[in-house]
């Protein structure tokens, strides 16, 4: 079974801490540490939260579903991620628990973006374009390299080549399961995925006509997005 964290999300934080929903579709604030005890409400995407208390109620949350491995008879595991039932403070000095896997210490910036980059829900902090020469078959115009840069250092690269674009992102001081919690939360997520490659350090998720391998490379996490369109 693949399990991509090797530390829990509760290394992450500690109490007193303010983070944010990341769950796209909100998760559901409970009495108590455990999908048994009454809901009191559901928070949403982008709500932050306080940490009040922690729990050693471990709960593992399954974010792509065992498949085949794509052209062969191999059983990839599922994708899980591992983490604990916390104690938070939200609203008006509301009180309850949540699992911790999807809350993060960076804010969402766009919560209603539409069309727009995979990371349209983080905060652009510059653009850049750098000069780059004709592509092969493309004709004679010139074409240009993108680059944007979001909070946290975060940078997304787009490049032309013959199939299209390559894209390819970096996340610096971040961990493979959290980069795995952004692209799941976008518009363009993972419900539609499979695994077919099961590394400790590198990750290959397949979604349609799309790629993506993310790689722990030097702390920085490295995601190249390649669609064969």
């Amino acid at each position: 079974m693949l399990i991509i964290q090797n530390t829990f999300c509760a290394d992450h934080y500690k109490i007193g801490d303010q983070l944010y929903v990341w769950a796209r579709n909100g998760i559901n604030v409970r009495k108590g540490p455990g999908t048994n005890y009454p809901i009191i409400k559901a928070i949403a995407f982008g709500d932050s939260v306080i940490i009040s208390d922690t729990t050693l109620m471990r709960y593992n949350l399954t974010a792509i579903e065992a498949n085949m491995e794509q052209d062969s008879n191999h059983k990839v595991d599922p994708l899980i991620l591992r983490g604990y039932w916390v104690k938070i403070t939200f609203g008006l000095n509301l009180s309850g628990y949540v699992i911790d896997q999807y809350l993060l210490s960076i804010k969402p910036g766009n919560l209603n973006g539409q069309d727009a980059y995979e990371l349209n829900f983080l905060k652009i902090i510059a653009i850049d374009t750098t000069w780059k020469n004709p592509v092969k078959n493309h004709g004679n115009e010139p074409h240009y390299c993108l680059r944007i840069t979001f909070d946290k250092n975060i940078t997304r690269s787009s490049c032309p080549s013959e199939m299209g674009s390559d894209v390819g992102y970096e996340f610096p001081g971040f961990s493979i399961e959290e980069v795995v919690i952004f692209f799941s939360s976008a518009l363009n997520n993972f419900n539609d995925c499979y695994v077919y490659t099961n590394w400790k350090e590198k990750l290959v998720i397949q979604q349609e006509i799309c790629t993506w391998t993310i790689i722990n490379k030097n702390d920085t996490i490295v995601v190249y997005n390649y669609c064969n369109c």
